[in-house]
């Protein structure tokens, strides 16, 4: 038998392990680049940390001024995972020219997940197999394969169970008071140094050990936790320049984001079983992709009938006590927070909360309203899970592992879609490579001047991919919430004039303003883009590069 306390570490290996099994080893090589190249968030995500990386040290720490040159913004609204962003910038002198984190992101957080995951089970003291088949399904949730390296740095579930894992201990922890303290204060610097969604979900986690805590021991000082929580959150975001950066507190879309009440099991093409159940009321739902996969759903009826058999046939009495009650809690306020303000059933809207508008634009702050069924989401499968272990053995267990065998069948799909994606060879071409060597060698250029205002996130980011290989700065970037300031900077030319260290950029359709500088530029026709330079140089030599 393995003695427990070493569960945690083969919990950590086992999710180690999966990960390689998915993605390969092939992105965990940090010189390894292409992968990151034309594939939307994830590639802003990446510019983000080497624009990040090559400009100097400002303080707040988390600041850099090329990527709206020359408004200063910070690290956390290019979602690049800003904790790692700021530890490798530290070894920037030692690191290649192109260097990537990701990789090894996913591959901690999956670690994580099943160090988290195995601690929970074996705080709720299921049996060795149990915890095992629990932790390989909680590893390969899908919410948590829908998001690797799309939005990488919410691959960080791991930080929900660990919140889950410190409700769970909150009595053990009453002996160590000034340890639960330090411990959520740390999840605090974590979750503002990683992605700031994490906030709202795991504050439900720490206000319940909180509430509970007052409750069962009745001494005010039990709040102290939830404050260094919410200490620990502030100081990270204001050291990562989340308060100097002039970005938008919140953004459009509020209520397009949420969650759809089918979202438990409609696949959206992550099941070998289920078909998808039709149309959402928005495209954009699906940021509440919340399936549950069909074990899981297998595990939640056996729960529901058992339930119906003990207390109503057999009128067995439930033993009430807080911290049941007070879980219950965090799955309904989770799940009502995520299905609001718009709540839709498949392609239906079924009704709208009237809400003022300065809720509504506080409300905007965490706009995709789905994500936050998290919390829920892993709580069902968590107690689907203990309360099947918890049947007479070794029935339970052995419904529990042919579960978990269901599961891994039902998304054994995407799971090959993932392996094939990341673990071949990808090679990243730039098609007018030729043109922008000459270019840049013809004149040395400073800057990369983006003349339309609109959010083109393809565009952003094939000019960022240029940007960087020729170190030039940015005036206009995709960034998570929009920049104070930006757009003026990306409608300089139209109000000045031309600059000679500037290469210009437009979008074919922009033909009067093209037109409006043709006495300044000469342009050039590059794939999808018009660039245009200076008819002269700082000298006074007239522009004779032709291509």
């Amino acid at each position: 038998m393995i003695c427990r306390k070493y569960f945690s570490g083969i919990g950590f290996l086992l999710g180690v392990i999966s990960f390689v099994m998915v993605y390969g080893v092939r992105i965990l090589n940090p010189c390894f680049v292409d992968w990151l190249f034309g594939h939307g968030d994830l590639s802003q995500h990446y510019f983000g940390w080497e624009f990040y990386r090559r400009a100097g040290w400002h303080f707040p720490i988390g600041m850099t001024d090329n990527l709206a040159y020359p408004i200063q913004t910070s690290i956390i609204f290019t979602d690049s995972i800003p904790i790692f962003a700021v530890f490798f910038k530290i070894w920037n002198r030692i690191l290649p020219e192109y260097f990537q984190y990701f990789g090894l992101w996913g591959l901690i957080c999956f670690g994580l997940q099943g160090y988290f995951s195995i601690k929970i089970f074996n705080d709720l003291k299921l049996s060795l197999t149990s915890t095992l088949a629990g932790t390989v399904v909680l590893i390969f949730s899908p919410i948590i394969i829908h998001r690797m390296f799309m939005h990488s740095s919410l691959s960080a579930q791991w930080l929900i169970l660990a919140s889950i894992d410190m409700l769970i201990q909150h009595k053990k922890n009453y002996k160590s008071f000034k340890k639960s303290i330090i411990q959520w204060g740390i999840l605090g610097f974590l979750v503002s140094g990683i992605h700031f969604y994490f906030f709202p979900m795991c504050f439900l986690f720490v206000a319940a050990y909180a509430i509970q805590s007052i409750i069962e021991q009745k001494k005010i000082k039990y709040f102290t936790p939830m404050a260094a929580y919410i200490l620990g959150i502030l100081f990270n975001f204001w050291l990562l320049g989340g308060f100097t950066s002039s970005a938008a507190t919140n953004a459009f879309g509020l209520g397009n984001f949420s969650l759809n009440l089918n979202s438990f099991f409609n696949p959206r093409g992550y099941s070998n079983i289920l078909p998808e159940l039709g149309e959402c009321f928005s495209g954009m739902q699906q940021e509440g992709f919340a399936y549950l996969g069909m074990g899981v759903i297998c595990l939640l009826v056996i729960c529901i009938i058992m339930w119906i058999i003990l207390g109503i046939i057999k009128r067995k009495r439930f033993r009430i006590c807080y911290s049941n009650i007070v879980l219950f809690g965090i799955g309904v306020v989770s799940i009502i927070w995520a299905l609001s303000p718009i709540v839709t059933f498949g392609d239906r809207k079924l009704f709208e909360l009237p809400l003022p508008q300065k809720i509504v634009d506080l409300w905007a702050v965490f706009r995709s309203t789905g994500r936050l069924v998290w919390p829920a989401y892993y709580l069902i499968i968590i107690y689907c899970i203990k309360f099947v272990a918890k049947l007479r053995n070794p029935i339970g267990m052995i419904l529990i592992v042919i579960c978990m065998c269901i599961q891994m069948f039902d998304i054994h799909g995407i799971l090959n879609t993932k392996h094939q994606r990341f673990s071949k060879n990808i090679i990243y071409v730039n098609n007018d490579e030729n043109f922008w060597e000459s270019l840049t060698a013809y004149r040395n250029f400073n800057h990369l001047n983006i003349s339309y205002p609109e959010e083109r996130i393809d565009y952003y980011i094939s000019l960022a991919a240029i940007a960087l290989e020729y170190d030039l700065t940015m005036n206009g970037f995709y960034f998570a919430r929009e920049i104070d300031g930006m757009r003026d900077n990306m409608t300089e030319l139209e109000r000045g004039e031309a600059k000679s260290e500037n290469i210009y950029v437009f979008l074919p359709e922009q033909i009067d303003l093209m037109e409006e500088h043709m006495h300044e530029l000469k342009y050039y026709n590059v794939s999808d883009f018009v660039v245009g330079v200076t008819w002269l140089d700082n000298a006074g030599k007239v522009n004779e590069f032709d291509y």
